[in-house]
């Protein structure tokens, strides 16, 4: 049988909340979660998805179908994350 150990973690309560939430619905507890994201990252040799900085918001308001797809775009990076470690 395989050893386990403890990883302490802190994290915004709400940020927690929200992962839990998404993994239970995919029948994953938290803990099942960190090690599936470990796992990728031994076999990948690294972060298993792509690290980037996002490009800066402009400070001059967008208007036009523009503006309309920056309203209604996902940036919900913790939601992108799950969704390309279970790629």
């Amino acid at each position: 049988m395989q050893s386990t150990t403890n990883i302490n973690v802190r994290v915004d309560g709400q940020l927690k909340a929200q992962a839990e939430e998404i993994f239970s619905e995919l029948g994953l507890t938290l803990s099942a979660a960190v090690t599936v994201f470990l796992r990728n990252a031994v076999r990948y040799r690294g972060i298993p998805f792509e690290l980037r900085l996002e490009a800066p918001q402009t400070a001059v308001p967008q208007t036009g179908e523009e503006g309309e797809r920056a309203q209604t775009e996902d940036y919900d990076t913790g939601n992108t994350v799950f969704r390309l470690v279970q790629g």
